[in-house]
C-alpha cells in the first residue's frame, strides 16, 4: 500500500517539475512577465498569473486603478490607514 502511494507521489512530483519548467520557459519568453518580476515579492508564478488575468495592462493606467480593478478599497491601499474591523464585537454585560 505505501509503495503505491510513494509511486504516486513521485509521479505527481515529476508532473509538478514539468509544469514548473514550462511556466519558467514562458516567463522568460514573455517581456511583460519578466518586467513584473522586478517588483519586490513578485516571482515568476505570480507574474505569469498577473499577465494571464490582466492581459493588456494599458487599460488600467495607474496603480490605483489596478488596485481598484482587483477590488481593493482605498483604505486597504493606503499604508497609513488604520485597519477597520470587519465585524462588531459584542461584549457580555
Amino acid at each position: 500500500m505505501l509503495g503505491i502511494l510513494a509511486a504516486q507521489l513521485r509521479a505527481v512530483g515529476e508532473c509538478v517539475d514539468e509544469v514548473e519548467a514550462k511556466l519558467l520557459a514562458w516567463h522568460r519568453a514573455d517581456e511583460t512577465s519578466s518586467r513584473l518580476q522586478a517588483v519586490p515579492s513578485i516571482g515568476p508564478i505570480t507574474a505569469n498569473a498577473l499577465v494571464a488575468i490582466v492581459g493588456d495592462p494599458s487599460h488600467l493606467g495607474l496603480g490605483r486603478q489596478f488596485a481598484a480593478w482587483l477590488g481593493m478599497q482605498s483604505n486597504q491601499v493606503a499604508a497609513s490607514a488604520p485597519a477597520q474591523p470587519s465585524c462588531k464585537l459584542r461584549t457580555r454585560s
